[in-house]
């Protein structure tokens, strides 16, 4: 992965003050979302590859919504989460979907079949 700020981008402050801002909310224990979207080419990949560059110490997932997903029942949800629960090991899988998650285990259950 490229170090941040290896690439510039123009006309970006907003979207950079952004990012920083929801790091460092994190990083005290809050918590946000950032939304990025507009037009093919207009630097989208560019912005979530700086922000994950600046995520250190964070789990950073993504994923691109398109006319394939609105067909999909939480096809962008399963997107950001089935790599980690992949790569998970079982006692982080069970700590991750108790609670309030647990209902999303159930449903992850027919994906990732006994892991769950």
């Amino acid at each position: 992965m490229r170090e941040p700020g290896s690439v510039e981008l123009f006309e970006r402050e907003p979207s950079l003050g952004a990012i920083d801002s929801a790091l460092a909310e994190g990083r005290v224990g809050g918590g946000t979302a950032l939304l990025i979207e507009g037009p093919a080419g207009i630097g989208k990949t560019a912005l979530l590859e700086e922000a994950q560059g600046r995520a250190h110490g964070f789990v950073a997932l993504r994923a691109g919504g398109g006319e394939f997903e609105r067909e999909l029942p939480l096809g962008v949800v399963r997107q950001l989460f089935e790599p980690a629960l992949w790569r998970a090991t079982d006692r982080q899988r069970e700590r991750w979907l108790r609670g309030a998650s647990e209902i999303a285990g159930s449903v992850l259950a027919s994906i990732l079949g006994s892991r769950c």
